[in-house]
């Protein structure tokens, strides 16, 4: 008898006994931020209702470990890397999880993978699908200037973020709000769905929705080339947008008195602070708050300005 058919006859409020599932990815679910918790990660491993058999991650930092390879270790569960679809299919096969949940993972899953688990993939996607699709729907919204943002929950299919969807949720957002700030409120709202829904949905309790197509907007993967600004062609507010967007990576860039810098905060304003403000296209300037002058600590511009009338 299927897993599924065994669970329409229980109608039980808690699992008769420990799902046991696999974990894909680092729940990094923007680039650049300074991830330091895993929460979905750790609901499943705490949990007595689930058994983790393995956390799927697609490469090893030898440098630097992710978060979520320090908590599995501290679980005693194994992680793999990089592995081949038929290795995949040989260790499911050997470890029999009944579901999968996927954050972050950056890389597609065969299809062959997915059917593999009786109650598929579960992905968690930061965004209100089927807008941003892809690999950046946290940098997009900021970039485009969104005080709604989302999160969904889905079932993974073989086609880029369109499968259908087990939950949704929308946050609000101020408008300055960084990368970090959204990351936070975005991976807890999405834990919060997997609360409320994981068990109902290994009971089939629950209705999934299919996404219209039609509406789907795409995400583009942010490149270094991307983080060098150009005041000359943009808005003093596109431009603060990139610099909170681009946090962590690619950066924001410029060039200060002859010295690469990133920026790491910056607001706009209709006129200049110091000569260090850039003049953008709509005649605002992009007011420099915060600097990471090159082979330097981050600092405040008046410091960075202070430093160099000290050398001379």
């Amino acid at each position: 008898m299927r897993y599924n058919q065994i669970m329409d006859k229980e109608n039980e409020k808690k699992l008769s006994k420990p799902i046991k599932i696999f974990f894909f990815g680092n729940e990094q679910i923007a680039q650049g931020i300074k991830q330091k918790s895993t929460p979905v990660f750790d609901f499943f491993a705490q949990n007595p209702n689930f058994d983790v058999k393995a956390v799927i991650l697609t490469s090893q930092n030898k440098r630097r470990k992710f978060p979520i390879e320090t908590q599995a270790i501290k679980y005693n569960i194994p992680i793999y890397y990089n592995l081949k679809t038929s290795e995949l299919i040989k260790l499911i096969e050997k470890e029999q999880p009944i579901i999968g949940i996927l954050a972050a993972y950056g890389k597609i899953v065969s299809e062959k993978v997915i059917n593999a688990f009786s109650k598929g993939i579960l992905n968690i996607h930061p965004s209100l699908l089927p807008q941003y699709r892809g690999t950046t729907p946290i940098e997009s919204a900021i970039l485009n200037g969104d005080t709604t943002i989302g999160t969904s929950i889905m079932l993974l299919a073989s086609e880029m973020d369109a499968g259908p969807i087990l939950a949704q949720a929308k946050i609000q957002i101020k408008p300055n709000a960084t990368k970090d700030e959204i990351y936070q409120l975005l991976i807890h709202k999405s834990l919060e769905l997997i609360q409320e829904n994981i068990s109902s949905y290994l009971k089939n309790e629950n209705k999934l929705i299919i996404q219209n197509h039609e509406k789907a907007t795409f995400t583009k993967k942010l490149q270094k080339s991307d983080a060098f600004l150009k005041p000359e062609q943009e808005s003093a507010e596109i431009l603060e947008r990139k610099v909170r967007a681009y946090a962590g990576f690619p950066k924001a860039r410029t060039i200060i008195q002859e010295i690469p810098c990133i920026i790491t905060k910056a607001h706009v304003a209709i006129k200049p602070n110091s000569n260090t403000d850039l003049l953008c296209s709509d005649g605002k300037y992009l007011v420099l708050d915060e600097i990471i002058p090159e082979n330097s600590k981050p600092m405040s511009v008046q410091a960075f300005l202070n430093g160099l009338k000290n050398k001379k």
